[in-house]
């Protein structure tokens, strides 16, 4: 586990990552989904959090963002006015820091914003699940497993973000690549088959589909007695 650890701190992932922050850093989407991979736009990243959340998130929950990237979760559940308990997690380390300044900035007095208007707080830790301690309400991950990460440990780090949850896990996945995707880069899109994906895992197991983002699907893993 320990070389995994490594691994998604030191991979390529990381270099791609990097990559993505100087092309568009002094650009007006350096904040925006294509700064962290997300080439199909703001509108279907909001279709993936709504299906994420609707798993049961309530008011009051903690969550558990697991590969956070610029915090684009915490935005959404903003800008819908829900309230919760926030804490995203990374390897990105640039990622973080400019999730961190983002929150600072909006949140400043200084802007003269209404303190009931300013954005939710919320926590933000470099680092990987295997290494954080303490439990959340839920454990959501949005598009985490799609970039040089192998099945096997894809399943032993849901496996640990269950671990983590109390009430559950919801996490989307690729079905098969989109063509968008077909870029000169040096990368892997990681694809799926939904059936056998749920074949390796244990409790309240749902898919949901259709929700109107090409090859995308998303997986519920609700606690029950027997797997808490």
């Amino acid at each position: 586990m320990k070389n995994f650890r490594n691994h998604l701190m030191e991979s390529n992932r990381e270099k791609y990552y990097q990559e993505q922050h100087h092309e568009w850093k002094d650009t007006s989407y350096k904040n925006s989904p294509i700064a962290v991979g997300w080439l199909d736009g703001r509108q279907n990243q909001t279709k993936r959090f709504e299906t994420l959340l609707d798993i049961g998130v309530q008011e009051g929950d903690s969550i558990l963002d697991l590969g956070c990237g610029l915090g684009h979760l915490s935005e959404h559940l903003d800008k819908i006015g829900l309230n919760v308990n926030y804490t995203g997690i990374d390897t990105n380390k640039w990622a973080i820091e400019q999730a961190h300044e983002f929150k600072e900035n909006i949140n400043s007095p200084m802007l003269g914003v209404p303190k009931a208007y300013r954005f939710n707080e919320a926590t933000y830790i470099h680092g990987t699940i295997f290494e954080l301690c303490g439990t959340y309400d839920w454990g959501l991950a949005s598009g985490v497993f799609n970039v040089q990460f192998p099945k096997l440990e894809m399943l032993e780090t849901i496996n640990e973000l269950l671990s983590k949850s109390r009430k559950g896990v919801a996490f989307n996945l690729l079905s098969h690549a989109d063509s968008n995707f077909d870029r000169d880069i040096s990368m892997k899109y990681e694809t799926y088959i939904p059936n056998e994906i749920v074949s390796h895992l244990k409790g309240d197991v749902s898919i949901v589909k259709d929700y109107g983002v090409a090859n995308d699907f998303t997986i519920y893993i609700r606690k029950t007695n027997e797997n808490i």
